[in-house]
């Protein structure tokens, strides 16, 4: 039982290191530390997109503030008119 967790869990290491020959049929090198950080990634990856998800949907209502400035022609040819 518990081999069979583990190869199901190495099958899945992404960090695999390349083999110039074949090892067991396979051209990468594949570990239970390799596959159990691939699932953290992965999960963490999905975890982290709700979480944004459900940040960008709590914006139910936006409120857009505007100002109006209304300048002269003398300030609007200074370059410190809007310094204030």
């Amino acid at each position: 039982m518990a081999n069979g967790l583990l190869d199901i869990v190495r099958n899945q290491d992404a960090f695999g290191q390349p083999v110039p020959l074949n090892y067991n049929g396979e051209d990468t090198y594949k570990t239970v530390f390799g596959g159990a950080a691939t699932v953290a990634v992965i999960v963490f990856g999905i975890i982290y997109l709700l979480f944004q998800i459900e940040h960008v949907m709590s914006f139910s209502q936006v409120t857009l503030a505007t100002q109006l400035v209304h300048l002269s022609e003398a300030e609007l040819n200074s370059p410190m008119a809007l310094s204030s």
